[in-house]
This record gives structure tokens, sequence and C-alpha cells, in this order.
């Protein structure tokens, strides 16, 4: 396991190619799309184990990834079309 950036994520998680024009080179996605979405299911994932410990007393533990993050939206990306 290693550290990722998020410059990385979308070049090896096929999102790249999906915003170029057809006929040029993949871009990048602009806006730090991988840490806008990882922080975003960081932020719902510990509001809900806090929410789970106010019911249970016990605690969790949040596992997330830059990469996991961006191939979910990626799957519903795909699903809309």
């Amino acid at each position: 396991q290693k550290p990722d950036y998020d410059w990385r994520v979308p070049a090896y998680d096929g999102i790249m190619p999906l915003t170029g024009k057809p006929e040029g080179l993949p871009m990048k996605v602009g806006g730090g799309s991988a840490d806008v979405l990882c922080g975003m299911y960081a932020s719902s994932g510990t509001l809900t184990a806090l929410r789970h410990q106010d019911m249970t007393g016990a605690g969790q533990h949040i596992d997330l990834a830059l990469a996991d993050a961006h191939l979910k939206r990626i799957r519903r990306m795909d699903r809309q079309t």
C-alpha cells in the first residue's frame, strides 16, 4: 500500500478518455476530483460511524482509497448512459 495522488488516479481508473475530445488525447479531470470524491465518502462514512456509535456504543473503522472513490463514481456514470 502506497500513498496516491489525485493526478494519477484518473489516469489509471479510466475516466481520462471520457473527458478529452474524441479526436484528441485523454485529458485530466479538473478540480482534484479524486480528492473531492474521497473526502465526500470519508465525511459520509464518519457521520455514519458516529451515528452507529451513538446507537450501539461500538466504534467503526473507515477504510478509503482515492482510486476506490473514483472507480465508484465511474461505475455510476456508466449506469447513467
